[in-house]
């Protein structure tokens, strides 16, 4: 199958938004089963390269907002032990891997 410069243009144009406004399926993942075949289908661009173009992007934003986690780790500490806050929502609000982010937790 090949893909036209739209097709990619598209598929990289909807993974950038998805994971630059940390949409929900981001954080629960039958949900992004769902939307990445969706998606795959709505533009015809093949799976297996959507999935791989996505983890890319989010690769590349994870590695980018690492260091605002990190200087930040002291507040989500105090929210999730003294607040009670859900790792799970805290990672949502700051749009970060929730495994990610227990991993930073559990080292400081």
């Amino acid at each position: 199958m090949d893909i036209s410069i739209s097709q990619y243009d598209a598929a990289e144009a909807w993974c950038q938004e998805a994971v630059s406004s940390g949409s929900d399926f981001l954080f629960d993942t039958p949900l992004f089963e769902t939307i990445l075949h969706q998606k795959s289908e709505e533009i015809s661009f093949p799976i297996e390269a959507l999935y791989s173009f996505f983890r890319n992007i989010h690769l590349i934003h994870v590695k980018r907002t690492t260091h605002r986690v990190r200087g930040s780790l002291q507040d989500f500490l105090v929210e999730y032990s003294e607040k009670g806050r859900s790792i799970l929502n805290i990672a949502k609000d700051i749009n970060y891997p929730p495994y990610l982010l227990t991993r930073l937790m559990v080292e400081q």
